[in-house]
């Protein structure tokens, strides 16, 4: 089952929310287990509580699980929470899917504390930029092998936002299209090219990536 063009994972949440633009990926929360809806934030106040409630929920989560890390918070839109430490290693997870989860888990608790819909972007000393990084040049390294090949390659699977990260970064590229295929966990961008409309398509092998691609 497949999507053009990203489908779905174009208005699936950001730490629990909207896109705000176009080509959206983020958390995979389960079906109706949105934040409370109501308006942005829109208002100092709502900003720095929101920020508040997004830094003591995460310094009381790494409390419980014994993680040694700072816990650095920033206002905006997104709110932004950064930890940093000798354990801030171990909150990734395999690409990002801990902290991923982390991430949607603030947001909710923010969330229901303010009772907005909030974004939150949680990172681990700049993990987030640098896997984006690798991404996008996946995403290219496979695009030009696609060209080259003229056949269809899959990805493997990604998160919602990882997913958003490969859409965009190919969005404008007339050789090719992404459309987004199968289902749950093993939802996966798969890249074409432009005019083939039922590629053979080839999954994994070469197009996971080098251990450059990997989160350190």
């Amino acid at each position: 089952m497949s999507e053009p063009e990203g489908g779905d994972d174009r208005r699936e949440a950001l730490g629990g929310d909207e896109e705000e633009t176009t080509g959206g990926d983020a958390a995979a929360p389960p079906a109706g287990s949105a934040p409370p809806a109501g308006p942005e934030p829109d208002g100092p106040q709502v900003v720095a509580e929101a920020m508040r409630v997004a830094e003591e929920t995460c310094r009381e989560i790494m409390r419980r699980s014994g993680f040694d890390v700072r816990v650095l918070a920033a206002p905006g839109d997104p709110v932004r929470i950064e930890l940093q430490g000798a354990d801030a290693g171990r909150i990734i997870g395999r690409h990002g899917a801990t902290l991923q989860a982390l991430q949607y888990l603030v947001a909710r608790i923010v969330g229901q504390r303010v009772s907005r819909r909030v974004r939150v972007k949680v990172d681990v000393e700049g993990y987030r930029v640098r896997r984006e990084n690798a991404l996008r040049a996946l995403a290219q390294r496979t695009a030009d092998q696609v060209v080259r090949e003229r056949r269809a390659i899959e990805l493997e699977p990604m998160s919602p936002e990882e997913r958003r990260v490969v859409h965009l970064a190919l969005a404008d590229d007339g050789d090719v299209r992404t459309e987004s295929v199968g289902e749950g966990p093993e939802r996966r961008v798969c890249i074409l090219p432009a005019d083939d409309d039922d590629g053979d398509r080839t999954p994994g092998g070469p197009v996971r990536g080098s251990k450059a691609d990997a989160e350190p």
